[in-house]
């Protein structure tokens, strides 16, 4: 589901917990209801080719889908840093990875952490 309305990326800004790597700034919020959303922003200034834009948000849905269920209830905003344009897809996919492990792990959103055998 996307989180498209300005009133909830707001607040996602305003309360949310924020973690980052190379490529990307992540924002996250705990919602009331079971289901996530998903906000993405990538800018032309770090993205100029459309095409390249349009291929980090499909990696970036793409992977946030893959990990819904482990995020089920959160609010997430995605935004670009200026080395994404150097990222190859493989190594954007695996920061995002890792930053949904951070993100259900961290125990200010009150996600249950994955048990070892799943």
């Amino acid at each position: 589901m996307r989180l498209s309305r300005s009133r909830d990326i707001q607040r996602v800004f305003q309360n949310g917990l924020k973690i980052s790597n190379a490529y990307v700034t992540i924002r996250a919020r705990r919602r009331t209801v079971r289901t996530s959303r998903l906000a993405l922003a990538v800018a032309k200034k770090h993205v100029a080719s459309a095409v390249q834009r349009n291929r980090i948000k499909r990696i970036a849905r793409e992977s946030f889908r893959r990990n819904a269920r482990f995020l089920a209830g959160l609010d997430v905003v995605v935004i670009s840093r200026p080395g994404i344009s150097a990222a190859d897809k493989i190594a954007l996919r695996e920061a995002l990875e890792a930053d949904w492990v951070r993100l259900r792990d961290d125990p200010r959103l009150g996600l249950k952490p994955r048990s070892k055998g799943s």
